[in-house]
Order: C-alpha cells, then sequence, then structure tokens
C-alpha cells in the first residue's frame, strides 16, 4: 500500500476481471425452492357446517372441529369439501382421501362415528346414497341410503338414526321428509299422514324419547310449517305457524326454536316451548336465526341476521338477557352464518364471505372470549399488491376492509399481522386501497381513491407506528407511485387535484410540495417506473408515455390492451406486461415494442426484475394453471410448476428471495394461497466486520447483495468532509493494524481486507456510494468477496494527516 492508484468509480469492468480470476473451479448446482408459508386463514370456499368431534375416542388427540362446505382448501392443505380443524395448532388435515360431495351435514354417533349426509351417489369411492358413516378408517353405507337431500342428521341414544331433508325414499321405500335407521333397516316415521310434502330442517331427541322436527310443508296439509313432534306412532303439531330451522333441547330438558317468526309475535326469532305454547327469549336481537349452540356452562348461544341492519351476529342467551360476541369491540360482520360451534372455551362460525370489523377471514372464524380471529395464519383476502422495503420488511395489500388490519399487512415470519389503526384512504369507514409502494430509502407508501365532494386521503404512509397522509383528493384516485433518485415521490392515477395542487394524473411530491408535471400524460396512469437517467415513465391507458422534464412523450405506438405492468430491464430498456395478440412480454427496442425472446405462454399480469437482472412475469391465469416464466437474457422458461389463479404482484425481498402474491390457490404443487416465496438454493450474503477504530470512521453497508449475473451496490455514510475515500476490494480478509502500514495516526484501525482494488473518490455530504458487476458464471457461486473503505483526511494543503478505516463487509456470491 506504498501508492494510491486514482480512478473513476465504479470500476465495474476491473472487478469483473478479478472476480474471473478468482472464479472457484466447480459450478454449483443451485435450485429454486419454493418456501412453505401459511396457506388460507380458513377454508377457500363457503361452509355448510361445523361438528365437534373425537378422532381417538378416549384416546389422547382431544376434541376436534370438523368442516364441510364447498371448498378445495383449507389451510394448507387440499381438503375437498371436508377438513380437520386442529385449534391447538391451528393447522388443518383431511378426513381421509377425498374426493367428498359439497355442502354436508354432520353429526357424531355415540361411539364416535362420524355420519355425512347431503344430496350423493358415492363418497371418497365408496358407494352411499345420500348418507354415509365413517368409522375412523373407512367410509361405508348405511343400507341402500336415501332419496333425495339429507339436511340434518340425529343419532339416537339407543342406536341408529333419524335424518332430515328432501326426502322421498329411505331403504327404497317411500319416505316423507323424515326417516329412521335402526342400525339394519329404513324405515318412514309416519310422515305420510300429514299429506303434502314434507322438508325436515331439523330434527333432535327429547328427555322422554320423543322426536321434535322442524319441518317446511308445500302442497294440502293437515299441518302448517312449523315445529312437530313424534311420540312413537304419530305426529302432532307444537304450537301455530312457525318457519324454524333450529332446534335445541337445553341442559333443563326445554325446547328451543329458532328461524322465522314465533307463532302470534313476528318480531321474535327465537322461542322456548313451555309444554303448551312458545314463549319468545326476551328481545332476541335476531331477524332469524341460521343455527343454536350450547355454550360449556349450558347458555345457549345463536347466531344469525341482527336487527335492522341485518348483519350476521353471535349470541349468548344467559336465562335473563342476551350478550353479542365482540359487542364492544369487534361488533359488526358482514356475509351470512351457516354453522355454530363450540370446542372447549373457543366459538367457531361458519358461512359465507365473512368479515368481523377490521378483522377479515376465510369462511371461518373463531371467538376466544374476547375477540374474533382468523381460524389459522395466512392472507385472509385476495391480494393485490406486495411492497418491500431495504430493512427486510414484506407487505401485502387487498383492496377494500372496514380498518387498515383488513388492508395492509405485515409478515412478521410466522404469519401475517395487521399494521396501523388510523388508515383513512378513501371515504368513511369504508378506505379502499389501489396501490402499495415500497421505496428505496424506505418509505411504505398506500394509496387509494377517494369520492365525495370533501377530500380525502389518497395516498398515506406508514412512520412504522402510524400512517400519516401524504396526499388528498376530492375525486379521483392514485394507483402508482415510484420515487426518483433525489428522493422526490411521483404518483400517477385518475385525479385532477392533489392537496389542493392542480395536477392531472401524475404530481410530484418534494418535500411537503406537490407540484404537476406539465399537463399530464392524458389517460389514467397504472403503473410507474425510473429510466436509468431519472425521468419518470408511466403506463397511462394504452400508451407507454415518458417525462423529458418539460413535457410527456410516448413511446412508440399505442397497445391493442392497456398493459398491466412496467419495468426497466437490465439494459436500461422499458419492459411491460399484458395480453398483446398472445405475447404477455413485450421490450422496447429503441425503435418499436416487440416480444421479448419468443414470447410467454400467455397473457401475463406482474413483472419484477430479480436480483441478478432476470425478469420473472406471473401469469393472467382465464383456463388451465400456467407457471411463472423467467427471461435470463436469452430464453423464457418455467420457474417452477403451475399455479391455479392470477399473480398479481411480484416483488424481490432485499435476500433476494422472490415473491409473489394473488388469486391463486395452488402453486408449484402444493397450497400457497395467495402469497409464496421462491428461495435460493446458493444465497447471496453479506456480514459486517468491525474496524476497532477508537473514533468514527464512517459505516459501510450493503444496498444489495452479489448475485451472479447482477449489480452489487454498497454505501458508506459518516465519511469525514474535505477528504478521501479509498475503497479496497479483495477476495481475502486479514485484521492488520493500519499503523504498522502507514506514517499517519490511523486511531488503532485495523486492514480488514487484503486489496486487490483500490480506488479513490471524493466524499459528498460524507457518503460515497460503490457498485461492481458479478458475471454471470456459475463457477463464481461462493466466492467470498470482502471490501472496506479508508478516510483519508487532509489539512488546507492538501497533506493527509490522519487515516481511518471503515467497518467491512464480508460477501458470499450466490445464485438465483
Amino acid at each position: 500500500m506504498k501508492e494510491l492508484r486514482r480512478a473513476v468509480y465504479p470500476p465495474t469492468p476491473a472487478i469483473v476481471v478479478l472476480l474471473a480470476i478468482c472464479a472457484a473451479p466447480l459450478a454449483a448446482q443451485c435450485t429454486n425452492p419454493w418456501s412453505p408459508v401459511p396457506g388460507s386463514t380458513g377454508v377457500e370456499g363457503p361452509v355448510a357446517d361445523l361438528l365437534v368431534f373425537d378422532p381417538d375416542g378416549a384416546g389422547p388427540l382431544g376434541r376436534r372441529l370438523l368442516v364441510s362446505g364447498s371448498f378445495a382448501v383449507a389451510g394448507t392443505v387440499l381438503a375437498a369439501n371436508l377438513a380437520v380443524y386442529e385449534p391447538t395448532t391451528r393447522t388443518w388435515t383431511t378426513l381421509g382421501p377425498g374426493p367428498y360431495p359439497a355442502n354436508l351435514c354432520l353429526a357424531e354417533g355415540p361411539t364416535g362415528d362420524i355420519y355425512v349426509g347431503g344430496n350423493f351417489t358415492s363418497i371418497a369411492g365408496t358407494a352411499a346414497a345420500g348418507i354415509a358413516r365413517w368409522d375412523g378408517a373407512s367410509w361405508s353405507a348405511l343400507g341402500s341410503g336415501v332419496t333425495g337431500t339429507v339436511r340434518a342428521i340425529t343419532p339416537l341414544p339407543g342406536g341408529g338414526l333419524v335424518v332430515a331433508g328432501s326426502i322421498t325414499a329411505a331403504g327404497g321405500a317411500p319416505a316423507n321428509g323424515i326417516a329412521r335407521w335402526d342400525g339394519s333397516t329404513w324405515s318412514a316415521l309416519g310422515t305420510s299422514a300429514l299429506g303434502g310434502t314434507i322438508t325436515g330442517w331439523s330434527v333432535v331427541g327429547m328427555p322422554n324419547g320423543d322426536l321434535a322436527a322442524a319441518i317446511s310443508v308445500s302442497g294440502t296439509s293437515s299441518v302448517a310449517t312449523g315445529v312437530l313432534r313424534f311420540d312413537g306412532t304419530t305426529w302432532s303439531q307444537l304450537g301455530g305457524a312457525f318457519g324454524a330451522r333450529r332446534l335445541l333441547v337445553l341442559p333443563s330438558g326445554d325446547l328451543v326454536a329458532g328461524g322465522g317468526s314465533l307463532p302470534g309475535d313476528s318480531t321474535q326469532k327465537v322461542g322456548r316451548w313451555n309444554g303448551t305454547a312458545w314463549l319468545p327469549l326476551p328481545a332476541a336481537p335476531f331477524q332469524d336465526v341460521s343455527d343454536l349452540d350450547l355454550m360449556p356452562n349450558g347458555d345457549l348461544l345463536a347466531a344469525g341476521r341482527f336487527g335492522s341492519s341485518s348483519q350476521q351476529r353471535a349470541a349468548v342467551w344467559d336465562g335473563l338477557h342476551w350478550t353479542t360476541l365482540g359487542e364492544s369491540t369487534i361488533a359488526s360482520t358482514s356475509g351470512s352464518f351457516s354453522a355454530l360451534a363450540v370446542l372447549g372455551n373457543e366459538v367457531f362460525v361458519g358461512g359465507n364471505s365473512l368479515t368481523f370489523g377490521d378483522v377479515s377471514v376465510n369462511y371461518i372464524a373463531r371467538w376466544n372470549t374476547s375477540k374474533w380471529s382468523p381460524a389459522s395464519p395466512g392472507l385472509a383476502l385476495s391480494t393485490r399488491w406486495l411492497a418491500t422495503l431495504p430493512n427486510g420488511g414484506v407487505f401485502a395489500g387487498t383492496a377494500t376492509g372496514s380498518l387498515v388490519q383488513g388492508l395492509v399487512q405485515r409478515w412478521n415470519g410466522l404469519g401475517w399481522v395487521g399494521i396501523g389503526s388510523g388508515f383513512a384512504l378513501g371515504s368513511g369507514n369504508s378506505p379502499v386501497l389501489t396501490g402499495l409502494v415500497g421505496t428505496p430509502s424506505g418509505r411504505l407508501i398506500a394509496l387509494g381513491r377517494s369520492s365525495g365532494t370533501t377530500a380525502m386521503p389518497v395516498a398515506e404512509q406508514w412512520t412504522g407506528s402510524a400512517w400519516t397522509t401524504l396526499a388528498t383528493s376530492p375525486f379521483g384516485e392514485i394507483r402508482a407511485a415510484v420515487e426518483l433518485p433525489n428522493g422526490d415521490l411521483v404518483v400517477g392515477g385518475s385525479f385532477a387535484t392533489l392537496s389542493d395542487t392542480t395536477a392531472t394524473n401524475v404530481a410530484r411530491l418534494s418535500g411537503s410540495t406537490w407540484t404537476p408535471l406539465g399537463t399530464g400524460p392524458g389517460q389514467t396512469v397504472n403503473a410507474l417506473a425510473v429510466a436509468p437517467n431519472g425521468d419518470p415513465i408511466a403506463l397511462a391507458g394504452l400508451s407507454v408515455m415518458r417525462w423529458n422534464g418539460s413535457e410527456w412523450l410516448q413511446i412508440g405506438l399505442s397497445m391493442p390492451t392497456a398493459p398491466t405492468a412496467l419495468v426497466i430491464d437490465r439494459s436500461g430498456a422499458p419492459v411491460i406486461a399484458g395480453n398483446f395478440s398472445g405475447n404477455g412480454v413485450l421490450r422496447w427496442n429503441g425503435v418499436t415494442w416487440v416480444p421479448l425472446g419468443g414470447g410467454t405462454s400467455g397473457a401475463m399480469q406482474s413483472l419484477v426484475v430479480l436480483a441478478n437482472g432476470d425478469l420473472v412475469a406471473g401469469p393472467t391465469i382465464t383456463g388451465s394453471p400456467r407457471p411463472l416464466e423467467r427471461w435470463n437474457g436469452s430464453t423464457w422458461s418455467p420457474l417452477g410448476g403451475p399455479i391455479d389463479a392470477t399473480v398479481w404482484s411480484l416483488a424481490v425481498a432485499p435476500n433476494g428471495d422472490l415473491l409473489l402474491a394473488g388469486d391463486f390457490k395452488v402453486a408449484d404443487g402444493a397450497v400457497r394461497a395467495r402469497f409464496a416465496r421462491v428461495s435460493t438454493s446458493c444465497p447471496a450474503s453479506v456480514v459486517a466486520v468491525p474496524s476497532n477504530c477508537t473514533f468514527s470512521s464512517g459505516t459501510l453497508a450493503a444496498q444489495t447483495l452479489p448475485w451472479i449475473g447482477g449489480t452489487c451496490r454498497t454505501i458508506a455514510t459518516g465519511l469525514p468532509s474535505g477528504g478521501l475515500a479509498v475503497v479496497l476490494t479483495g477476495t481475502q480478509d486479514t485484521a492488520i493494524p493500519l499503523a504498522t502500514l502507514l506514517p499517519w495516526p490511523t486511531s488503532n484501525c485495523l486492514l480488514l481486507v487484503l486489496p486487490i482494488l483500490q480506488d479513490v473518490v471524493v466524499p459528498v455530504g460524507g457518503r460515497i456510494e460503490a457498485q461492481f458487476a458479478v458475471p454471470n458464471d456459475a463457477t463464481m457461486v461462493g466466492m467470498p468477496l470482502h471490501q472496506q473503505v479508508l478516510s483519508l483526511s487532509l489539512d488546507q494543503f492538501g497533506n493527509i494527516f490522519s487515516v481511518r478505516s471503515s467497518n467491512a463487509l464480508a460477501f458470499v456470491t450466490g445464485s438465483f
């Protein structure tokens, strides 16, 4: 180190030569595994019924929840219409191999057998008509079964069971809505004497052995729709007409019914039979009742539509009054309930499109004595946007919800958690997210839509503890945002004003001031990117537009359909995704837009540039599943296996992992509901090594990692003003005191790199940026690299009077 060489920085060609000389002799065999991630927060389709059961009787497994409905996925498993939920681990399994019919009703027999009913002729490959039994190992039929749809199953204490539904025959003999199985033979229960056509909705056994059934009647009959009692010989109606759908026997032996209006009182939907009449449970808050169950202490649990708001809620009757679950915290829900279950001290509800205040769930939710939550971790809603931050933060956004927890969520390494509580995008209490952006400087920005006469937030920034408003607008929306090299923010969308500033569809934020960019690109801006020279580029309607500092200029001709994504490739050229007459990706070659390579397999929705410069395109799925596709600079190839629904967003995590989000449930052969992560078996890495300096000597940090085929960028801050910085790069480390090498004071600093390259740069504001390219050569995978910065303090005559060293960075090159 007797001589310091001055060179133009960054020394990209030199470092390429360095790496080529020091390349490892053997090529690494690198793969791109798909990492396990939480699947659905529940099941991926409406829930029909819930049943608490014990899978091993007196064994150690404990009670679990069986869920039926119309779905293909539960949590992280493929479970066609029937799934088992383990509440302690919040995980899902299947009940033996499927497939299963949709929308089964469920019951547990006295010996632990599971009975399922519906409208089917086989189940999991076993012939069975309308009803089947699971003994813990296999399915079996109950005789020749029933004809019609079974809606309810009631096992009897003495053996056998009763089924109800739209049944016309049982065991080959006529049956009108209700039939009994005695263990070997089917028989009708005398309902034909009632006339008309009976549909049974619920059947329960009374303490004295009688049966009670909630029925509806069509045609001429001796009874009206209501609750009937069967004494073993004849049926008789309890009270007058009553549109009950659910029956339950309380621990006291009283019969409770819920559903339509009580006889003589149209305002009450839940009643108790006192032996002669139906008595309302005072001030029952329901418009109708979907299901009834018992709490562990014997209190009555009911679910259904509440009051004039028609919201779905659950409430508990303690014998004196009703208490709504979640009334003090998360009181409102949307969607519809179909089933209730109580497991331990927790309440589960299943139905269709359930949302509890700021908690979005997938068709099933759990109440743990204080709040509603999803059944299992994961993303609850269709995810449209992903954003990453330099500090490693990964965020997902979905379009609508009542509070921020339903719109923007953060990945905590194990699952997704909502952030913030003051999110106000959109109007009223229903914010609308239209974009989510992470910037190179570390800002997380949410974009939204406003509609009304009052200016509402359309851009907000997350401070780490709260959301703060960046822009407001009375009408319009922001759909895209990008950070310029100088830190300014450019946003685009469909608007005429932002924060009282006239700006058409695009605007620039410098500090706290919004300014227009000319007259705007003329169409709604759907995406933004930054050209290598710092110019913003926009997808505006059918066109790609570029701002040259004074006006917007169109790049090439308009497209036949609107592009859906825009990136800048490793050469600096714009690349767009969409559906362009069968081509999914086009690139600007300086003269015209051309298909990239031989073209993709079809339309593409999303694009991202990997850390090594390769492109990945996410498919638009309208039919058969298709994979991600990767462009390595010369050819397209699949990246992983097929994905069953559109990939709306792609992003790259700071560690180089590829992230994808969208409507999909299955990707690369496994359940990865809405979110997936693709890693590498040959990761790049960096570790900071302290330099032992007595006084501050600057901090060197990696902005990107050294991937083969990519560019590694570093930044040094806190360097002395008025001096020089020497960037040392090599393939070996050391720990030599600078005082033994140099004649100037060194503050006990260490030299941590045996340099092969030395480049001198002038810090600006105590800061320098460096970069080096890593050749796309597999033999370089796993190569160690080291970098450190020496700070040279100069006197007024340009003489060196002290030298200090920053920390070092120890890199390992990787391949994605």
